[in-house]
């Protein structure tokens, strides 16, 4: 097994391959303030991804409906269209989550391009991979042969989409109209995502259906009150709220057999909150229910290692041989409160653990000791000239 870290800044991309089977691309994208003063870097480096992995067979998981976390898979399919084989999304569409879950995610995607000017269109990911072989992905479900989903389930995916959305309509204040346009564009996509995973409309009429979609956003943003600032500021607290809904639904996933010296565990956006942890770790909310290893080779920290999403069971899943991949990077100065946790130093320290960051100028511990890494053994993916790291 060879798990590669591609460098995207403060975002997302790791390319596992294993003998005799397709390769795994979990993740691709940027996220948009880490370096939107130099878009062509962004298209160069998934032009360079691209390249990496053309001519293979390669499958796709996205772990949450994030852009620093898709933005990618709409730049290679648009610049080179790319056709993944496989593509594992959470289960956000099927027959027994709410509505709910679809006008969250939607309405959160809505709401940061009228007020936060983003442009990070759901739907446009959903388009790129419309030729694709769609699997949706809840807890117990496989990921090609060798892996599992640990997170997440339709229970907390419901509960959590139906509190959200009402918080959102009080917010935002929506009215009767403006709720039924909201729920025709939300039926709509998740209608289309259906014959997506089902294989039984063509393509070309599943592109028409999510360009109808997009028209009808545009008209649903045109309701929005943009003009009353104390509004667009209560919109933008809302947005928060909303996002962190995507990172609480992130896709967690380790090997489904136990391999003592290739367990591997991703974690997507997850985990701010403990209960979480406690909830995918014990599902029973016993200790013989327990769901994880007690030790894996290589973690993908959550949420690019800042410091609200730490969780101390790293501390205990974690030895002398282990290797923490955190993805984060702060080219272009725009990103505020998302630097690597110093806890990451100290568990590497404490546990000698390896740490492999995109670029250490974004981290805490570095930046209390002069910018010079506290890590006992780290490397950085921004100083390899091909801006990967392979991990064995």
């Amino acid at each position: 097994m060879v798990i590669r870290m591609y460098n995207c800044y403060f975002g997302d991309c790791f390319r596992i391959s294993n003998d005799g089977q397709k390769d795994l691309l979990v993740d691709c994208g940027i996220h948009h303030d880490s370096i939107c003063e130099n878009k062509k870097s962004r298209k160069d480096r998934f032009d360079s991804i691209h390249a990496d992995i053309f001519g293979k067979t390669t499958d796709f998981l996205l772990t949450h409906y994030h852009e620093d976390h898709y933005n990618g898979i709409i730049n290679i399919s648009k610049n080179h269209n790319y056709k993944f084989e496989d593509v594992y999304i959470p289960d956000i569409w099927n027959e027994h989550v709410s509505i709910d879950a679809t006008n969250v995610v939607l309405l959160e995607d809505m709401l940061a391009e009228c007020y936060l000017a983003r442009k990070r269109s759901l739907v446009s990911f959903l388009r790129a991979i419309c030729s694709s072989k769609i699997y949706f992905v809840k807890k117990d479900d496989p990921i090609q042969e060798k892996y599992i989903a640990l997170w997440p389930t339709l229970d907390f995916i419901n509960r959590r989409a139906h509190s959200l959305y009402g918080e959102a309509v009080e917010t935002l204040q929506l009215s009767n109209a403006q709720l039924e346009q909201l729920n025709t564009i939300a039926e709509r996509v998740k209608s289309t995502v259906l014959d997506m995973r089902d294989g039984n409309v063509p393509v070309e009429e599943l592109l028409e259906r999510y360009s109808i979609a997009e028209s009808s956003t545009v008209r649903f943003l045109e309701t929005l009150n943009t003009e009353d600032k104390a509004y667009a500021r209560t919109a933008k607290k809302l947005i928060k709220n909303l996002s962190e809904f995507g990172n609480d639904i992130s896709i967690v996933f380790h090997n489904k057999t136990y391999e003592k010296h290739e367990n591997i565990l991703f974690t997507g956006d997850f985990g701010s909150e403990s209960y979480l942890w406690n909830e995918m770790i014990y599902p029973s909310g016993k200790p013989e229910s327990r769901s994880i290893y007690d030790k894996y080779h290589v973690i993908k920290v959550p949420h690019h290692g800042t410091k609200p999403y730490f969780n101390n069971i790293m501390a205990d899943i974690i030895d002398q041989k282990s290797i923490l991949l955190i993805p984060n990077s702060n080219c272009g100065g725009k990103l505020k409160n998302a630097s690597i946790s110093q806890n990451y130093s100290l568990l590497s320290l404490t546990n000698e653990a390896t740490t492999i960051c995109t670029n250490s100028n974004h981290c805490d511990a570095c930046s209390l000791n002069g910018n010079k890494c506290t890590c006992r053994r780290c490397e950085n993916v921004s100083s390899r000239p091909n801006n990967y790291i392979d991990i064995c």
